[in-house]
């Protein structure tokens, strides 16, 4: 049904990188799961008074959140796909996080109502009616769950969505919650002496639902506060580099996310420092555009020359390297250069240090100039540390 609303409704569908693409892709996603979450609530809401299910009705409670929090989402693929103003000038993307934290509370607090509202039907238990016609709504409720889990988590790869695919984990865990409830009417009917968990499976349904809402609003306050780009990312910026024959080396890369869509890169690259600065400054050109179709980004690049033709540099450089690597892991260095005198040697580098290896940047400059100490007695060593951002 989902790829047949995309192709009639979407133009360009193919194109999911684009911002009116990606908006629409959002908006139909999005709306078809406030159709689909209506009618189970109306579904559900006369199946638990059928059967007088309190766990029914949790999970009926349950898909009403999802409404809600849908119509947010709604709001939010329209804003965000709003045009950068001046005011404004990295455009609105992160009202997807925002309206993904509200619904995560949204969500929260409907599990401690559920909760609340289960724990007095434990202690003062209804009796159960079972009926075919409640266990078949049941059953269909988790088919059409299943589907709507497989479309949105789909379309949230395809438009690279966090809320998108927090909905179709929801939409996912909601099946384990209808089980819940259908379990509890076939066992109330099919045990001897009717045995009764109908307030407890509604408890069961109440700690899913929070669980769901803390993961939720895990994923996007470390989107809101800032966290670092997968690896994948990393390696397919960092190998476009390097695929150009100029660059000799790659670091000091940043990721700035404003949003979908709204991706900053800045990369620092290594060229001979004796190349002509015209050519180089060409290739770099070359590479910010390819970066900028290829990952969909607004990318910027800083030249670093570095000595390529003086052996004795580049064997003080690889003595460094190798020493460092003692500190612990990932512990690199860059932008190294030598100025000789008569009676001492500046070296002066950049040392890229990890948070977990040294936490504190006063200790980690001591610990790297002990080692430039160590390896040459008459050098004074100049020392930059970085941190890794990816």
């Amino acid at each position: 049904m989902f790829t047949l609303l995309s192709r009639l409704f979407i133009k360009n569908y193919d194109q999911p990188e684009r911002p009116e693409v990606r908006r629409a892709y959002g908006t139909i996603c999005t709306a078809l799961i406030i159709g689909l979450n209506l009618v189970l609530v109306v579904a559900k809401l006369l199946t638990a008074k059928l059967a007088s299910s309190f766990s029914i009705r949790a999970d009926a409670i349950n898909n009403m959140t999802d409404v809600g929090s849908s119509l947010l989402l709604l709001l939010a693929f329209y804003f965000a796909g709003m045009k950068p103003q001046p005011n404004r000038p990295f455009g609105h993307g992160r009202i997807e996080y925002i309206a993904g934290l509200i619904i995560a509370g949204i969500i929260i607090y409907c599990g401690i109502e559920t909760a609340r509202n289960a724990i007095q039907h434990i202690l003062h238990p209804a009796d159960l009616a079972f009926s075919w016609l409640a266990t078949g709504v049941l059953i269909g409720s988790i088919a059409m769950k299943f589907y709507m889990s497989y479309f949105s988590l789909g379309v949230s790869r395809k438009i690279n969505s966090e809320a998108l695919h927090a909905t179709g984990l929801d939409c996912l865990s909601d099946t384990i919650t209808t089980g819940a409830a259908l379990a509890g009417l076939l066992l109330h009917h099919f045990l001897p002496h009717h045995l009764n968990l109908d307030g407890w499976l509604a408890l069961f349904v109440s700690v899913v639902i929070i669980k769901a809402g803390v993961d939720s609003a895990k994923g996007t306050l470390l989107q809101l506060l800032g966290t670092k780009p997968s690896p994948e990312l990393v390696e397919r910026i960092e190998q476009i580099c390097r695929n150009h024959p100029e660059v000799i080396g790659v670091h000091d890369l940043v990721i700035h996310d404003y949003g979908p869509g709204r991706m900053h890169v800045s990369v620092h690259c290594e060229v001979p420092g004796n190349g002509d600065i015209y050519v180089l400054h060409d290739a770099m050109d070359c590479i910010m555009k390819e970066l900028d179709i290829t990952i969909g980004c607004t990318s910027v690049i800083h030249m670093d020359p570095i000595c390529t033709d003086d052996e004795h540099v580049n064997e003080m450089y690889q003595q460094l390297a190798d020493a460092l690597k003692t500190l612990g892991e990932g512990v690199k260095i860059h932008d190294f250069r030598l100025v000789e005198g008569p009676t001492h040697t500046n070296v002066l580098f950049d040392c890229v240090v990890p948070f977990d290896v040294q936490p504190d940047e006063a200790k980690a400059e001591e610990q790297v100039c002990e080692i430039v100490h160590a390896l040459w007695k008459n050098a004074f060593p100049i020392v930059k540390i970085d941190r890794p951002y990816v």
